[in-house]
């Protein structure tokens, strides 16, 4: 009889892991695939801007989207990791007080300290007289994206620490290049403009607007019913704690991947930015190519 029990509890249990397992096997493809046709559609627009707008300008646009990341980190004070680990962490420990604390703390002073960031550089920008008009409206246009960003960001760290993988990395791998194609169609096919650089910016800027907006939709829909009508509490020291070596490994990480685009734009002139940026986008849909591969086979 105990035999039997015992062999009931462990089948149970072996159904219960495989059950897990097939769940995290179904998840992590479905990732793998938002992303992999994420950087399809950001190299074909790549290859697009290249082709059609020429290596300097492009490399124009390159280089100020880069330092773009760069401030983004520093507005983002490395809290996007800060809220994945302590999203999932509250939820999973029903503290939900401090679960709805961080998620609005992040999301409305998150926000105004991007915009904060904003409107100074924006301001730095307009004021440097050694700069020409269209690079001056460039970076001004660029750095207007940053409370957006960041806050899509944020919203997507918490979708992630509420397990919601795949539609986490939707707005900005998916609806970003989707609204970025159909604003260059609509310049392309319906305006006859001169192409500058800012236009680029703003075209930018309307993406990332989009993407904001979408992941904020996916926030609400899968996160708003645990907190609603739930107090706040906040507890800065913790996450300012974690938050404070995430933003060095988030700094460090982004002049690893970036140093070279950096070196670059002070060195050369943006020709030869917009070639290297080129050929390295080349070079990550074949490393996508290999590791898709790769997966088949094993």
């Amino acid at each position: 009889m105990l035999q039997r029990t015992f062999q009931q509890l462990m089948n149970g249990l072996k159904n219960q892991m495989m059950k897990h397992n097939n769940n995290i096997t179904k998840s992590s493809i479905i990732t793998l695939l938002i992303r992999s046709i994420g950087m399809v559609l950001a190299a074909l627009i790549n290859f697009y801007l290249a082709y059609r707008f020429g290596a300097a300008l492009y490399g124009e646009y390159i280089y100020a989207i880069t330092i773009l990341g760069f401030i983004v980190v520093l507005a983002s004070f490395g809290y996007e990791s800060v809220l994945v680990r302590y999203v999932s962490s509250y939820k999973e420990e029903k503290v939900f007080m401090h679960l709805n604390g961080i998620i609005r703390f992040v999301c409305v002073k998150g926000f105004m300290i991007g915009v904060g960031f904003s409107v100074v550089l924006v301001s730095i920008v307009l004021n440097i007289n050694t700069m020409s008009y269209d690079l001056k409206m460039l970076y001004a246009i660029t750095f207007l994206a940053i409370p957006f960003i960041t806050d899509s960001n944020f919203r997507s760290s918490i979708l992630r620490g509420y397990q919601h993988t795949e539609i986490s990395i939707v707005p900005e791998t998916i609806i970003f290049p989707i609204f970025f194609i159909a604003q260059l169609a609509i310049i392309y096919f319906l305006m006859n403009i001169d192409i500058r650089p800012y236009n680029l910016a703003i075209v930018y800027l309307v993406s990332y607007l989009a993407s904001f907006i979408f992941s904020a939709y996916f926030l609400h829909k899968k996160r708003l019913s645990d907190i609603s009508g739930i107090s706040v509490q906040y507890s800065f020291n913790e996450w300012n704690g974690m938050a404070v070596p995430m933003l060095a490994i988030s700094l460090i990480h982004i002049l690893m991947n970036k140093m070279d685009i950096f070196l670059l734009g002070i060195l050369l002139d943006s020709s030869d930015v917009g070639i290297y940026a080129l050929a390295a986008k080349i070079s990550e849909i074949t490393l996508l190519l290999f590791d898709a591969t790769s997966l088949v086979i094993l």
